[in-house]
């Protein structure tokens, strides 16, 4: 987990203010890693709990804007947030809503030259995301949250 210094100045080389809110949030997303907001609002509400509901959902909103998290959307229509904000792939379970990251260079390489193959003049690529749906066969010890 990073130190509250280094969480503040990864705020400031990205423009932010530093505020407490800004900062529960960044530590619930340390130890959550991918979390929907309900998941969230619990985590920093167990520390501060006078925290807002709205107020953590614009932080959340403004941390995405920066690329400090990012949003994983759900084969379900679930929104997530993510703190890994680098190129990477996830495995999800719809069954207990538990997403894991899976890394794979060689895949995303794959789907960079395949779509580069491609004629699609109209279209620029900003990012890959790929998304598998199944169901993990090992328990997690990690708090799983009903969101």
């Amino acid at each position: 987990m990073n130190s509250v210094e280094s969480i503040k100045a990864l705020f400031i080389s990205k423009g932010l203010k530093v505020t407490l809110q800004r900062i529960a949030v960044y530590q619930a997303m340390e130890v959550l890693g991918h979390a929907c907001p309900e998941a969230i609002i619990t985590e920093i509400h167990k520390v501060y709990p006078t925290i807002t509901i709205a107020t953590i959902y614009n932080v959340l909103e403004c941390l995405v804007e920066n690329k400090i998290l990012t949003k994983v959307m759900t084969g379900d229509n679930k929104m997530y947030f993510d703190i890994r904000t680098d190129e990477h792939h996830h495995l999800y379970s719809a069954q207990d809503h538990r997403i894991e990251d899976f890394d794979d260079p060689l895949l995303m390489e794959m789907i960079r030259n395949y779509l580069c193959s491609k004629k699609m003049d109209d279209f620029e690529l900003e990012e890959i995301k790929v998304q598998l749906v199944g169901k993990f066969k090992n328990k997690t010890s990690k708090i799983l949250y009903n969101c």
